[in-house]
């Protein structure tokens, strides 16, 4: 009984936790959407050594080209059983949905370093979906000294935004 309720009282402490890195993301998008900062997603699963070392050096390059990187993992919430089938988090929903309603997509930054494992499977559905949007793809193989190539990858995309290139 006792472990029981402690894997219980644990699995609600993990749904609280993502739930408020939702509401987190949710108060950083609406802070940049006041400011007039473009908002971007950056998405990926890394399979290196030193996971979130690409997708978050990805995140402060995009920050320095005054872009709002949210990471696709807060958006990783249970849904909720009466409207699973429509959306995940509600106020994310409706500030994605403000940011597509403007004349600019959500640009998308996906983060692949393992594209024969899981990715392989996945990476034509993404491109499939994604054909339409501000998207780049930084596919590596999890050498730490790339690093510096996308710094370069990432200021041509931004620039790309900018004169509407994509």
């Amino acid at each position: 009984t006792e472990l029981h309720a402690a894997v219980a009282g644990a699995i609600d402490a993990h749904h609280r936790l993502r739930h408020d890195a939702a509401d987190f993301a949710a108060d950083l998008i609406e802070q940049a959407l006041d400011q007039g900062v473009r908002v971007a997603l950056a998405v990926g699963r890394e399979y290196v050594l030193n996971p979130g070392i690409y997708d978050s050096h990805v995140r402060r390059l995009l920050a320095d080209k005054h872009m709002a990187a949210i990471p696709s993992y807060v958006l990783d919430v249970d849904l909720d059983p009466d409207y699973a089938h429509i959306y995940w988090h509600p106020r994310l929903a409706a500030l994605f949905k403000l940011i597509e309603c403007r004349a600019d997509l959500l640009p998308v930054v996906q983060v692949s370093t393992f594209t024969c494992g899981p990715d392989s499977v996945t990476a034509p559905f993404v491109a499939e979906i994604m054909k339409r949007r501000p998207f780049l793809l930084i596919q590596s193989d999890a050498v730490l000294k790339e690093l510096a190539h996308l710094e370069n990858r990432v200021n041509t995309y931004v620039k790309q935004l900018e004169l509407g290139l994509h």
